[in-house]
C-alpha cells in the first residue's frame, strides 16, 4: 500500500501536513519552485469560490491553488483572485506574497480549537467543505504565520494521498499541470519573462 510519507506517520495531534504561500501568480510561482528546488509536478486546480466565517462576518473566498509534495509536507501556492477582505488579504495585499499558514490535522477538531482558545487564540475564520471542517488560528506572534486546523476525515486524506502519490511517481515530465478532471491534465508552459511577476514564493 502506498504510504503518504517515507517515515512512519506520527501519532497524536499536531501532525503538520502542509505549508502554504500566497503568491501573485500561481503559474509563475510554480515554475520558480520547479527551477529552484526541482519540486513537482505542481497540480493547478480550477478556481474555487465559497463563503467563510471571518472575524465576526462573512468573507467571500475566490482563489486558485497549485499543490505539490515536498517530502512529508504538501506545498500549497494560493493566488487570490479578488481584493475582498479575507484571511489571505489580511497578510498580503494584491501583488504581494509570502508564507501564509502551516496546516495541522486533528481527529479531535473541537478539542483542538478548545486548546487554542484556552491560550487566548480564538479562530479568526472557519468553514466547512465536503472534506471536513477548517479553522484558521492567528499564531503570527509566535510563528509569523497562521495555523490552519484541518479535521481528519478520509475524504481529506484521500486528496493528500493522491497528490503525494502523483509526486512520488513523477518522472520529470510536465512539471506544471492544469488539472481538467480526475487524473487528466493539460501541461502548463513556462511563462514568458515579461509575464512572470515577483513574489516571495
Amino acid at each position: 500500500m502506498f504510504r503518504l510519507y517515507d517515515q512512519p506517520f506520527p501519532d497524536g495531534e499536531y501532525r503538520y501536513v502542509q505549508l502554504s504561500y500566497v503568491v501573485p501568480d500561481v503559474v509563475a510561482a510554480a515554475w520558480r519552485w520547479v527551477d529552484l528546488y526541482g519540486a513537482g509536478p505542481f497540480l493547478l486546480l480550477p478556481p474555487t469560490e465559497f463563503d467563510a466565517a471571518y472575524r465576526g462576518g462573512i468573507a467571500h473566498m475566490h482563489y486558485r491553488l497549485g499543490v505539490t509534495q515536498l517530502g512529508p509536507l504538501q506545498l500549497e501556492l494560493v493566488e487570490v483572485l479578488d481584493e475582498a477582505p479575507n484571511y489571505f488579504r489580511e497578510m498580503y495585499a494584491p501583488g504581494e506574497g509570502g508564507p501564509h499558514h502551516l496546516s495541522t490535522v486533528t481527529s479531535d477538531f473541537d478539542g483542538t480549537l478548545a486548546h487554542f482558545t484556552s491560550l487566548g487564540l480564538e479562530p479568526v475564520a472557519t468553514s466547512t467543505s465536503r472534506v471536513g471542517r477548517v479553522a484558521y488560528i492567528d499564531t503570527r506572534p509566535t510563528l509569523g504565520l497562521f495555523t490552519e486546523v484541518l479535521e481528519h476525515t478520509e475524504a481529506m486524506f484521500k486528496g493528500l494521498r493522491g497528490t503525494a502519490r502523483v509526486c512520488a511517481n513523477w518522472d520529470g515530465t510536465d512539471p506544471v499541470r492544469r488539472m481538467t478532471g480526475g487524473r487528466d491534465y493539460e501541461p502548463v508552459p513556462r511563462p514568458a519573462p515579461a509575464t512572470a511577476r515577483g513574489g516571495a514564493a
